[in-house]
């Protein structure tokens, strides 16, 4: 993950939060586990999906900015 989209989602998220008052960031490197394949990782879907859904709630945000994948 190159650090211009880490800090240009950073940026996004805070203009949200500026602006309409709701978004929030979320370092998606923390929650998103992949297999161990050097340049060609898979994402380990079942494992991560547990982890960013205990992130995300949407009861309380609207929007969740974060890095793509």
């Amino acid at each position: 993950m190159s650090y211009g989209e880490i800090w240009s989602t950073i940026i996004v998220a805070e203009y949200l939060k500026q602006k309409f008052q709701y978004g929030d960031w979320c370092d998606i490197r923390e929650n998103l586990l992949t297999d161990d394949r050097y340049r060609d990782a898979n994402v380990l879907w079942s494992e991560s999906a547990k982890r960013i859904k205990s992130i995300f709630d949407f009861s309380k945000e609207r929007i969740y900015v974060t890095q793509a994948l």
